[in-house]
């Protein structure tokens, strides 16, 4: 696993209720824009998802997390909330 993908997951769950902005975690881990986020996040989920023989989805990116509307968001923005699943998995692993 890439160092950026870890560090991804790694900010991800550590944010409070395991719940941020592409924006927030891009600045977490470093990147200067969220889009870097959003496609990171999204080829680490089409690889979770190719590993755990998964079905095929519209987006990977829903096998990590649950997406709220930016109308509970003071900043409009869309809260990423990671699946408890996923949560849980990484609990076990350390």
């Amino acid at each position: 696993m890439p160092a950026k993908h870890r560090l991804l997951l790694e900010e991800h769950y550590r944010a409070p209720a395991h719940t941020v902005t592409a924006r927030s975690l891009a600045w977490s881990v470093g990147y200067e824009h969220y889009g870097a986020v959003n496609l990171q996040y999204g080829i680490l989920a089409r690889k979770i998802c190719e590993i755990l023989g998964s079905p095929r989805l519209k987006y990977h990116v829903l096998i990590v997390a649950e997406f709220v509307s930016p109308e509970d968001d003071p900043r409009g923005e869309i809260l990423w909330v990671m699946r408890p699943e996923l949560a849980r998995a990484l609990e076990e692993l350390g």
